[in-house]
């Protein structure tokens, strides 16, 4: 096998493009994709969820203010409309979109005009609740600061054992349901006084986010040794899912110094005091006045160990595909390389003409539709090959047709405009009938030689055309185009100005061919004039120069027309386009042959309104 060969390099590809790149992606997810996977797991899992959680407690306590709030205006409304003390308060439904344990109102002296306590509070006796609820708040903080107006409203007391549901208040509890927090608030009224509403809330609201937090990471996720908890800015834990950390629990100091201030999640590696590697993510509450923050945390062997798995099951799986790819890379490579050779030495063969080649073409695969489709292309090759002769002779003689009536008019034309003036002359007494005569006779035997000469090169077309060449003073070109169209240019309202400038220059031309060259341009400059819009019997001004150089004589045809648009100028020299109405668009097409057949070119110098300039160049002799 050869290393040149294609088998061989599109094996080599094959293998480099398929079996190579799945062993480096191996060899990179053992690598590196354990660390990535670590990285997605432990830097954006954990303080997601911890966000997660923060994000409902949050929520819970905006929705208690949007409560209190709503319980504040319909306390205002209830008093506004005709109560006098905040006794008639009490017929305000407490239990709609506000679920508090307890609701105390004050008057303005802090006596305790109503309450109402939480149904599923309600296991004292009437006479052991009466001792617990108070008569009184005049001396408590919340109180004073309301009553003064110092606040409208605050949260007191953070998480607590509230007097008012329990005997001992400082007491150790690990039970969540214990615990409470409370909002308090100002109710303005009809008198001088101001109201009070204090309202205590369970704190199992909170625990319970945190309790399915867990929950989620150890049955979901399966991190058996998954924690949530609830801290301070001082690190003492306010809740926990493992109930003993209620009372002195605190975070380990290296956790508590990476509570975020504010921003997005973090997440921090430690190990605990038995020699545990843990990671932890934190997550801000975010609710002022509350410090607090939720943290997430988990052995690293439960973090790791799907990642790590991962990249063991992708290495080995990476290794087999590996396999797998060069073996097949092998056999589809020559499966597909054999007939793509026999099709290769069959186009050889139809390309040195042997039509009758074919290739075997067995199946229902791609390639098998290929040889097929080669087949039939080199049976119809033959009948097409002949089909296409006869269109091009067709298509060469329409080109050739449409040549020849474009050149039998332009020695028509200066034969009918001699014969008008020479009419309009004679009409008029014109005493210059005898010399019009002679110029029409004159004419009419020039241009009877050119339509001869453009039979005679249709005669011919299947050669070379016939042309003359003699060495000619570049100034003769101008003289001759001059003589023939003086009656063309009288009878067009025109005024052709022939200015020679290369005297003693020489070119070796066709003087039939050059004339041809000349009168074309003078037609076209004529008529582009009288296409514009200024009015018609306007004189049409047209100067046609000769000037030397060192190699070439340079001719210019100006004329005074409204010149050539910037999107038609390249197609100018093209056979068949035309602008005007009639025409067969060969004219510049035939000019640009023959300069070229000569040595020379031509091209549009310059146009714009008022003037448009062609020029052409002939090698000097």
């Amino acid at each position: 096998m050869r290393i040149h060969s294609l088998t061989t390099r599109f094996l080599l590809t094959l293998l480099l493009s398929t079996a190579l790149p799945f062993l480096a992606f191996g060899w990179y997810a053992r690598a590196e994709m354990e660390e990535r996977l670590e990285q997605q797991v432990v830097q954006v899992f954990l303080p997601q969820l911890a966000q997660q959680a923060a994000d409902e407690i949050k929520a819970q306590l905006e929705r208690i203010e949007q409560a209190v709030g709503m319980l504040r205006n319909a306390l205002m409304k209830v008093l506004r409309e005709g109560g006098d003390s905040l006794d008639v308060a009490l017929e305000v439904d407490l239990t709609r979109n506000f679920d508090p344990d307890l609701v105390l109102l004050a008057d303005g002296a802090g006596r305790v005009v109503g309450q109402r306590l939480h149904p599923r509070l309600d296991r004292e006796t009437p006479a052991s609740r009466e001792q617990l609820l108070p008569q009184d708040v005049a001396d408590k903080p919340w109180f004073e600061a309301l009553n003064r107006g110092r606040v409208a409203g605050a949260w007191w007391g953070k998480r607590h054992l509230s007097e008012f549901l329990h005997r001992t208040p400082n007491k150790e509890s690990y039970d969540p349901e214990d615990y409470s927090f409370a909002l308090a608030f100002s109710v303005p009224t009809r008198t001088t006084q101001r109201g009070v509403v204090f309202a205590l809330f369970s704190w199992i609201e909170v625990q319970q986010v945190l309790d399915q937090t867990a929950q989620f990471l150890r049955q979901d996720a399966g991190f058996a040794s998954a924690e949530v908890f609830l801290c301070n800015a001082q690190g003492h834990y306010l809740a926990h899912t493992e109930r003993a950390n209620y009372v002195r629990g605190r975070l380990p100091l290296e956790l508590a110094v990476q509570l975020p201030i504010g921003g997005d999640p973090v997440e921090h590696p430690y190990r605990t005091a038995a020699g545990e590697d843990r990671r932890a993510g934190f997550a801000s509450v975010d609710k002022p006045p509350f410090e607090w923050w939720i943290g997430v945390h988990a052995r690293d062997d439960e973090l790791l160990r799907t990642s790590r798995d991962l990249s063991n099951v992708l290495l080995f799986v990476t290794a087999i595909t590996a396999v797998i790819l060069v073996v097949w890379s092998m056999v589809a490579s020559r499966a597909i390389l054999r007939p793509v050779r026999r099709l290769a030495v069959a186009t050889e063969s139809i390309a040195r003409g042997d039509l009758s080649t074919r290739v075997p073409a067995r199946g229902r695969h791609e390639l098998a539709d290929l040889g097929r489709a080669f087949n039939r292309m080199a049976g119809d090759l033959d009948s097409r090959t002949e089909q296409l002769r006869q269109a091009e002779r067709q298509a060469a003689w329409a080109e050739m047709a449409r040549q020849v009536a474009h050149e039998i008019k332009n020695p028509l034309t200066p034969m009918r405009m001699s014969a008008q003036l020479l009419a309009r002359a004679k009409r008029e007494g014109d005493p210059r009938e005898p010399e019009l005569t002679e110029r029409l006779i004159r004419t009419v035997l020039e241009q009877t030689d050119a339509m001869a000469r453009i039979a005679s090169d249709f005669r011919h077309f299947a050669g070379p055309p016939a042309r003359t060449l003699e060495v000619l003073d570049a100034d003769d070109i101008l003289t001759d185009a001059q003589r023939h169209f003086a009656g063309m240019a009288e009878i067009g309202n025109a005024r052709v100005e022939f200015a020679p400038g290369a005297a003693g220059a020489q070119v070796r031309v066709d003087r039939e061919e050059l004339r041809r060259v000349l009168l074309n341009l003078l037609h076209n400059a004529i008529e582009a004039c009288r296409a514009g819009d200024g009015p018609r019997d306007r004189v049409t001004m047209v100067r046609v120069t000769s000037a030397p150089t060192d190699a070439a004589v340079v001719y210019r045809v100006e004329d005074d027309g409204p010149g050539v648009s910037g999107e038609v100028q390249p197609k100018l020299f093209d056979p068949y386009f035309t602008t005007k109405s009639s025409g067969t668009g060969l004219g510049l097409a035939i000019c640009r042959r023959i300069l070229e057949a000569h040595g020379g070119h031509i091209a549009l110098e310059t146009s714009g309104p008022g003037r448009t300039v062609f020029r052409f160049e002939l090698p000097r002799v």
